[in-house]
């Protein structure tokens, strides 16, 4: 599994990497062979209501399987990463599963 960080609008500095690495290799532990690549964008945005907001967008390459996209956001970066992670894991045993069924039948 190969990480790619990068930030926009926003500088990612070594506690991001390190925390970002962290929770991705555990929320994908168990599904880490099937994983080739993941591209973590994060940034810096405005809301609607002129509220700072960070985000998370993940895509994730599967080995057999379509690509997965995830997003998050929150005020805070690190909840935001923390909230893609579970999805990733989440919309990736999903899209395996998926799969699987599609080539039994």
């Amino acid at each position: 599994m190969k990480f790619s960080i990068r930030g926009r609008n926003l500088q990612t500095t070594n506690a991001i990497r390190q925390h970002v690495e962290r929770r991705l290799a555990f929320a994908l532990d168990r599904l880490a062979h099937r994983v080739t690549d993941v591209a973590i964008r994060l940034s810096n945005d405005q809301q609607h209501s002129g509220a700072e907001a960070r985000a998370c967008q993940l895509h994730i390459q599967l080995q057999g399987a379509s690509d997965v996209l995830v997003e998050a956001h929150d005020r805070d970066l690190y909840t935001a990463i923390d909230r893609a992670a579970d999805r990733a894991r989440e919309a990736v045993r999903r899209n395996l599963k998926r799969g699987l069924r599609r080539r039994r039948n």
